[in-house]
């Protein structure tokens, strides 16, 4: 522990005066400095000129005396001043100095403390790293590699700085303020110390879409205005490369025009740094000329556009607004069990009004918590009483503390004046209480979920339907204008209308519309020669990824007839797990995503050139179609209510596009149908078998419950037959959905619901490019019996 000045003044202090002692004692000796002679008077005097010692000054009698000693002594003057000089007077001022040195009063280190904070409570900050300010001429380098949001973070406290004119090198902090469940979900506030004042305000930023790989990183940043932020997975250190990759998106956009896309313009930035005299009166694209122009007169702009000495890509989304983030605000409440449980807390006690909001299935649980109420009611009593505070806490409190816990949720001290350790105990009674009647916990939040669907879909169910419409109007104006995204996600898409009439405007499709952002994987596919469609970049995301998106243009060649077809149907496929998540929420090849880092690995030992090339492909495409069907199956089926219930307009060129795929699946079906009534061998008869044929669904569904029926009752024991008729009716329930599909796009103003729209999708993706010469499926989730450690939400598949 270090001791303070005084106390090391105090230890040194008589070693320093006898040093000094010394050191005057050694100079007197050795010259006449120290003294000093007096003044008008010269070293040499004719000996009867010298004036009497009585009337001499006193400086020139200890001259004389000095001068008396060195003649006594018989030591010569020069040996005397060089032995003071060097022996003794150098080393004790060095020691002179070195106690100088050590005596210094040492400065501290001083932080001026930003508005508010105040010692332990002041808020978490960042690494050093992560705010230490930066410079436009020279970005000093930390010691390790910041993360992506962190080096963003530090760009927009530089960008700051700049707009306060504060010295780049001045104190700031960065400090998080707040997190949310959507994006931009975290708000940050930024703070510099100009002029003797903290100047502080607020950004938000966020992740968009998966990360990792090597595909650029975007984030949502609101800074000034709503932007995209697009870090490029390659460094580019070339302003000549950062412009070749800006015209090149804007040639994709002029060539989807009058479709909205938003793409990089440098003038996002740049706005907030510098202006143009009446920038307000310029549009976009000539204000946006304006800066590129500054750039090549100005080179020393370009380093606004630099995060971490790499060129990134800015958009401005100030107009719009994220599919993601829509979607998010339209299904989040789902998990609020809560809300829903405190809004009406009678009915847990109340049988039949529980029974009449979620449903007759629902009232043997309502039963099982009331008994599981009345028997903890007596030990939260009793805990209560022997606290002594029974007067605070009345029997309305305890159910309520019982609906918290079986809605998930626990007791809040704030919430209540109690002491801490009673509402510990508490907690820990309630929580016996859940683990022993899990099952009947479990259905209940199961029953408040369903309930919480079904009502936010009946409120949003209008704006569901515009929004799948207009998204197949998407992928439709896409392929019309041969273009393949082949990285379509909610992420990427933006809904633009009338900011001011957001989100009522979803309740009328023709007045928003959905618009594109990022355009990096997109690719043309209108060559005469499918050899000419240029390479596009080999990456996608999982959740709406198939193998083809990771497979060159070489390779596709080599196993498809028609390459242009392949990469549309790229679009279709991811087209198909928005729509999907879309109407609910949920992702629809949550399991099936975990499958690419296996892909990955083969196709990186994958030889184009191989003469096993063809069955490498189909043992890649069987991997991933055996999970893609499975999940496609059941996520279809766990919300075919839902599904059945969006009706999706379809775009003339759509119904086009599909009708032949409708025409030929009803072929199909009808084959399969014929050929499994001619082989089974219950029914011999030809009008037995001729029924079987020519039934319907429903007429089939009738015999199968007929049979199991007989089956419960010991009158049959037949469990081919019930096999053989479960079969046969899903048959039939497909070809009816099939053939009133093709009904319905012969006529103008078409609309399908979303469950036959998706699989009408699916099966014209899935009969394209998987073959039919390849190995026969057999569906089953990829992971169903492993432990996938993948976190997919935040992985990109890349070659």
């Amino acid at each position: 522990m270090k001791r303070p000045f005084k106390q090391r003044v105090r230890a040194v202090l008589p070693l320093t005066w006898l040093l000094l002692l010394f050191l005057g004692a050694s100079i007197s000796l050795g010259s006449d400095g120290g003294l000093g002679l007096p003044p008008r008077v010269t070293e040499t005097h004719p000996e009867g000129l010298l004036p009497s010692a009585a009337g001499l000054p006193e400086n020139f009698r200890l001259w004389r005396l000095n001068a008396s000693i060195r003649a006594w002594l018989d030591v010569n003057a020069e040996a005397v001043q060089l032995y003071a000089r060097w022996v003794i007077g150098a080393p004790v001022l060095i020691v002179a100095i070195v106690l100088g040195m050590l005596l210094r009063p040492r400065r501290r280190k001083t932080s001026v403390a930003a508005p508010g904070a105040a010692g332990p409570r002041a808020p978490a900050r960042l690494a050093d790293a992560a705010i230490r300010p930066l410079s436009r001429s020279k970005t000093p380098k930390a010691s390790g590699k910041l993360s992506e949001q962190v080096q963003v973070l530090r760009f927009f406290l530089q960008l700051f700085k700049s707009q306060q004119n504060a010295d780049s090198d001045a104190p700031a902090q960065i400090v998080r303020v707040e997190r949310r469940t959507t994006c931009p979900d975290e708000t940050y506030e930024i703070r510099i110390l100009h002029n003797g004042e903290w100047v502080s305000r607020r950004m938000s930023i966020g992740l968009l879409g998966q990360g990792g790989g090597s595909r650029s990183r975007c984030f949502y940043v609101i800074f000034d205005t709503h932007m995209v932020i697009k870090i490029p997975a390659a460094p580019l250190v070339r302003f000549s490369d950062y412009k070749r990759q800006i015209a090149a998106e804007a040639r994709i956009v002029e060539r989807l025009a009058p479709r909205l896309c938003i793409v990089p313009k440098v003038s996002v930035i740049l706005k907030a740094v510098h202006c143009f005299a009446e920038s307000e009166h310029l549009s976009e694209d000539r204000l946006e000329a304006q800066y590129a122009r500054l750039l090549e007169t100005n080179p020393e702009f370009q380093e606004y556009l630099k995060i971490d000495d790499s060129f990134a890509f800015f958009m401005d989304l100030a107009k719009h607004f994220f599919l993601s983030t829509t979607l998010e605000e339209i299904h989040s409440g789902y998990g609020h069990l809560i809300a829903e449980a405190r809004q009406h807390p009678e009915l847990m006690w109340d049988h039949h009004g529980f029974v009449s909001r979620y449903g007759e299935e629902a009232g043997s649980v309502c039963h099982a918590l009331q008994e599981a109420y009345y028997r903890c009611e007596g030990g939260l009593r009793h805990l209560i009483d022997q606290a002594g505070v029974g007067e605070k806490v009345h029997a309305y409190h305890l159910k309520q503390w019982f609906l918290s816990h079986m809605a998930g949720e626990t007791i809040r001290r704030e919430d209540y004046d109690l002491p801490a350790e009673v509402v510990t105990k508490a907690n820990q009674l309630l929580s016996e209480v859940v683990q022993a009647n899990r099952r009947q916990v479990d259905s209940y939040r199961r029953h408040l979920s369903e309930y919480i669907r079904k009502t936010r879909f009946s409120q949003y169910r209008c704006q569901l339907e515009n929004l799948c419409s207009n998204i197949l109007d998407l992928l439709v104006w896409i392929g019309r204008n041969k273009l393949a995204l082949r990285d379509l996600k909610p992420e990427n898409l933006f809904v633009a209308g009338n900011p001011d009439e957001y989100p009522a405007f979803l309740n009328d499709r023709e007045k928003f519309s959905i618009g594109l952002i990022d355009v990096e994987t997109a690719v043309f596919f209108d060559a005469e020669d499918p050899v000419l469609i240029a390479q596009p970049q080999l990456a996608g995301t999982p959740l709406y990824a198939t193998p083809a998106h990771l497979m060159p243009n070489v390779i596709l060649l080599e196993i498809y007839d028609d390459l242009p077809a392949i990469l549309h149907l790229q679009d279709w496929f991811a087209t198909i797990a928005i729509l999907y998540r879309t109407a609910t929420g949920e992702n629809l090849f949550a399991m099936t995503a975990h499958v690419f880092p296996e892909i990955l690995n083969r196709l990186k030992i994958l030889d184009p050139a191989g003469a096993d090339i063809q069955e490498e492909v189909a043992r890649i495409q069987r991997l991933f179609w055996n999970s893609a069907v499975a999940e496609f199956q059941s996520g279809t089926a766990k919300y075919a209510a839902i599904l059945s219930l969006v009706d999706v307009s379809i775009p003339a060129d759509f119904a086009g596009d599909i009708a032949p795929a409708l025409k030929s699946e009803i072929h199909e079906l009808e084959t399969t149908i014929g050929k499994a009534v001619a082989d089974q061998t219950f029914f011999n008869s030809g009008d037995k078998r001729h029924f079987l044929k020519k039934a319907s669904a429903d007429k089939i569904g009738q015999m199968r419950n007929k049979l199991i029926q007989e089956a419960e009752s010991g009158q049959s024991q037949q469990g081919q037959i019930l096999l053989y008729f479960e079969l046969l009716e899903k048959l039939k329930i497909r070809l009816e959905v099939a053939c009133r599909a093709k009904a319905t796009l012969a006529s103008p103003g078409a609309t399908l619901p979303l469950d036959q729209l998706l699989e009408i999708m699916f099966q014209k993706v899935f009969n394209a490019m998987y073959r039919s010469g390849w190995p026969e499926l057999a569906p089953k989730l990829y992971g169903s019996s492993a432990f996938l450690t993948t976190d997919i939400n935040t992985y990109q598949a890349t070659m």
